[in-house]
């Protein structure tokens, strides 16, 4: 794969800049640098080495932005598997540290591991998912905020605690009806109303996974499709 090749690039991904490193087939290094993830940047940055030039990069959180814009340049840009790059590095080239010179010395000798890179589809679903996962764990924190102040009060709680779920219907009228300090009374009460906010935008969220879903399953395409757990059931 490497052989047609005559640029090899490696790319250290991070939040705000990457570090690249530019290699030719004899392992020698062109350039090397700390650029900005913006496009200007990293096109004015591999000017000179476009033509017959592949890229890779570690396939880490948000590594898609600069895989998106190295695909602008490069004619090929291979996303590699985390912890198996780690792995072949250490044990092919003695380190266990990987930045871009290691990256491009695993892309010119072909060792890389390559990771799937999803559609376009693909990541705009995955993106739906997190975004209700977000709204889950908020609501899952609230939660413990609210168990917190119930916990003080052992002597009316007794009851509370057979019935369960805490925050169902009879858990609710329960808990409104609990006699405490006025300050944990606002906490239980912001903390009920803001759980029943993010009950709505859980619920948007997975009409909008359902509408992708069905839109992607409705695609004639061999792009994999990436479906929400346990098909279109979700659950807290």
């Amino acid at each position: 794969m490497t052989a047609s090749y005559d640029y090899h690039i490696g790319a250290d991904y991070s939040k705000s800049y990457s570090c690249l490193v530019v290699q030719d087939s004899s392992g020698k290094t062109l350039r090397s640098g700390r650029i900005k993830n913006d496009r200007q940047s990293l096109g004015g940055f591999l000017e000179r080495y476009r033509e017959n030039s592949h890229a890779v990069v570690e396939a880490t959180r948000n590594w898609m932005v600069i895989y998106d814009r190295l695909d602008d340049i490069c004619d090929d840009v291979v996303p590699a598997h985390p912890l198996k790059v780690k792995a072949i590095a250490d044990a092919k080239i003695k380190t266990d540290k990987i930045d871009a010179t290691v990256l491009a010395h695993l892309l010119r000798a072909d060792l890389v591991p390559e990771a799937r890179a999803p559609g376009e589809r693909a990541r705009e679903l995955r993106i739906a998912l997190r975004e209700r996962m977000f709204y889950v764990r908020l609501r899952t924190t609230t939660k413990n905020r609210i168990v917190t102040v119930f916990n003080r009060y052992p002597e009316q709680t007794a009851q509370l605690k057979k019935l369960g779920d805490l925050f169902g219907k009879a858990g609710r009228v329960q808990l409104a009806q609990m006699n405490v300090p006025e300050i944990d009374r606002i906490q239980i009460d912001r903390g009920l109303a803001f759980i029943g906010d993010i009950d709505v935008r859980i619920k948007q969220s997975e009409t909008t996974i359902r509408t992708m879903t069905k839109a992607n399953a409705g695609q004639n395409t061999t792009e994999p499709k990436e479906k929400p757990p346990n098909g279109a059931v979700f659950t807290p």
